[in-house]
This record gives structure tokens, sequence and C-alpha cells, in this order.
């Protein structure tokens, strides 16, 4: 037992990194599962209107995740969570009223005509805005793994036992837009159980909303957080605005087609979102401790196993590909089967792109992602201009990740230089 005991003390962060990145490498499998089985239960349209609203929520859930970001840095005690859920109700209702305002705006930019489930996306971004105060406040305090714990449930719940019944009972767009609103219900709950067992605010009263929200406050939190707010709004659009392109310049079914090859672009995804997410964390920490070796090895490692999982997942991408297209995706979406290379660089270059932003966050390195929106521009000119069938939009789309890809390495190795 006290040789157990010892090994573990002494590959304490490696087991820990590993045990974290597994519970929430299998959250992703969960949901890359219940997207195959909305692939296949959806029209191709309806499909890719499914597609359009996820990266819409992605989008601005990862954008409003400033705060959580500002949380992490200026948390201090237990009774600065009761500040941090006052901002949270009052942007999370300017922000839903604005979005629900915006409905028919989104219709006309992409092709979304299922207005309740809009409406149902809407509520989800408030529910979401009071996780992500939960979710920092126990990750500052060091419960990281409570935390992926509870999105492993939450997804397991929601994705395979309600999404399984609704395939059951008739799957539509709108039961499946209903998933993405019941997560962040859940997924709050689980965290509210802990925060009042640990004895930290879960919650503040209405009336006691006013105490917090004052000019001087909200200056100093928008003054605090307007850069990264600027910067993950323009990430996150540069990330996931393919699919979003798609439903705007292609015909119904060739945006179908893309929203397919966008799942095994989600793949690369789906490992750099819990590798980032946790190197981000730990960096965090290891700056709060001055341990300058520390972050290097949570960096490096980071960076590694990314490269060598994506690396591996490729090989087999490639050589699977007919198999994994018939067999998940059906023959419906055979023609997409020459694309699966493409496809992973797509992917890599986006989970890349995913690890690259959280190190610079992490660091308040925010100035070279403003260049970002002239890789943005290009794909815009060209799709606007140029022909809008589906190999032209692939070419532009090839281009553009490999641009992408370029400048996140510039991006790292330049910081890499100037910290040495």
């Amino acid at each position: 037992m006290n040789k157990i005991k010892n090994i573990y003390n002494r590959y304490e962060y490696y087991i820990n990194y590993i045990m974290l990145i597994s519970i929430n490498l299998s959250t992703s499998i969960l949901n890359y599962i219940s997207s195959i089985y909305i692939n296949r239960s959806l029209s191709i349209s309806d499909f890719a209107q499914y597609n359009g609203l996820l990266n819409i929520y992605t989008i601005i859930s990862l954008t409003l995740s400033s705060f959580s970001y500002y949380i992490m840095h200026n948390y201090k005690e237990s009774e600065d969570a009761k500040k941090y859920w006052a901002f949270a109700y009052f942007f999370a209702s300017i922000i839903t009223i604005l979005h629900i305002l915006s409905i028919p705006l989104i219709d006309i930019l992409f092709n979304i005509k299922s207005y309740i489930s809009i409406l149902i996306i809407a509520i989800a971004t408030f529910i979401t805005i009071l996780f992500l105060v939960s979710q920092s406040i126990l990750r500052i305090n060091n419960y990281i793994k409570y935390d992926y714990i509870s999105a492993f449930i939450s997804t397991l719940l929601i994705k395979i036992i309600l999404l399984a019944y609704f395939i059951i009972s008739g799957l539509s767009l709108v039961k499946t837009t209903s998933l993405m609103l019941l997560f962040p219900i859940i997924y709050l709950a689980i965290h509210i159980v802990k925060l009042k067992k640990i004895n930290i605010p879960y919650y503040i009263k209405i009336k006691e909303i006013k105490k917090y929200i004052n000019k001087k406050e909200l200056q100093i939190l928008l003054t605090s957080i307007i850069n990264i707010i600027i910067i993950n709004f323009i990430f996150n659009w540069i990330s996931l605005n393919d699919v979003l392109m798609a439903n705007r310049y292609l015909d119904k079914i060739s945006a179908g087609y893309y929203s397919t090859i966008s799942l095994i672009v989600k793949m690369f995804f789906y490992i750099a979102t819990p590798i980032s997410t946790i190197m981000f964390s730990y960096i965090i920490i290891a700056m709060r401790e001055n341990n300058k070796n520390k972050e290097k090895k949570i960096i490096y490692s980071a960076f590694l196993f990314f490269i060598i999982c994506s690396i591996l997942l490729s090989i087999f991408l490639v050589i699977f590909a007919k198999e994994i297209v018939l067999i998940q995706f059906t023959d419906r979406y055979s023609s997409i089967i020459p694309l699966i290379p493409k496809a992973c660089l797509f992917g890599f270059s986006l989970g890349f792109a995913l690890l690259v932003f959280n190190y610079s966050l992490a660091y308040k390195l925010y100035k070279p992602f403003y260049f970002y929106m002239l890789i943005f521009l290009y794909s815009y000119l060209s799709l606007r201009n140029g022909n809008r069938d589906f190999d032209s939009f692939i070419n532009t789309m090839n281009i553009f990740f490999i641009l992408l890809l370029v400048y996140n390495i510039i991006i790292l190795i330049s910081h890499r230089i100037m910290k040495n």
C-alpha cells in the first residue's frame, strides 16, 4: 500500500491529468454517439439546422465563458461568489432578451426556420451563464474532478437516456434542440448540491443584487473582461463559423453533407477540449504557486498528448473511412468518404487552435487573436464572391484551416521564445 502511495505522490500530476482527461473524453464520446443517432434520425436538411443551432449556442456559451476566466483570475474567498451570482443573473437576463429579439435575424442569416428551437436555445443560454459561475467556483477551489464528473452524468442522462426515448417516440428538430436546454439544467443542479455541501454561496436573493450591480462594479468587471469577451467571440466565431457559412451559402442537402463532415472534425475538438481546459486550470494554479517547471510540464505534455492522439485518430479515420461513414451515417452520405483526410486536417487545426487559445488566456495574451478576423475575411469574401457549390466550399475551408493552423503555431512558438 505504501509503495502504491509513493508512486501516486511521485506521479500525482500525470495521474490526475490522465484521470480528468479520461472523464472528459468519456463525456465527449457520449456527445459524439448522440450526434450519430441524431444524424441518422433527422432529415439531411433538419440536421443542418440542428448543427447550425448547436454552433450558435456554442459560440454564445464559449464567448460568455469570458466571465468564467474573470472568476478564475479574481476569486479570493467564498463571499466573492455572491457578487458573481449577481452579475450572472443580470447579464443572463439581458443576453437572453437580446437573443429572443434576434430570432428573425437568425432565420434570415442562417436559414433556420424553427423559431421554437431558437427560443429553446435562448433559454438554454440563460441557464448556461449560471452554470459558468458554479463551474468556475468549483474549479478554482480545486473541485475540477467533481465538475467533470457532473458533466459526464448530465451528458449520460440527457444524450443517452432521453435521446433514446425521443428516437423511439419519434425524433424531431424541436425535441433534439430541447436536449441543449436540459443539459445545463441538470449540470447546474449537480453543481449546486456540491456548493451547498462545501458551504459556498450557490445563489443570491433578488433584492441583494443591487448591492453588487452598480456603475462602479460594472465598470470594473467590463474593463477587466472586455478584451476577453472580444477575442473569445472572435475565436469561437472563427472556429465554428464553417457550419453556419454552409447553411448560408449552400443548398440544404450540401449543408447537411458538410454538417456531417463537421462531426468528424469534432472528434478532434472533443480530444482538445478536456486537454485545453485542464491545461488552463493547472497553468493558473502553477502560476499562483510560482512554479515555472510545473508550468512548462503542463504546457508541453498537453500539446504532445493532443498531437499523438490526433495522429492516431487520423490514421484510423483515413484507413477505415468507408466503413466509418457507411456504418455511422448510412450510404446517403457515401459521397463524403473521399473528404475524410481533409476533415482530419480541419479537425487537427481546430483542436490545436483551442489549445493555443486556452494557453493564451492563461497568460492574458489577447492581441494576436484580433488578426483572426483577417483569416475569416478571406473565407467570407471567397464564399460570397465565388461559386456556391459544395466543391468550392470545401476548397475554401481547406485553405482557411491551413491558415488557422499556421498562425496558431506562430503564436505558440513566438510566445514560448519570449517566455524563455
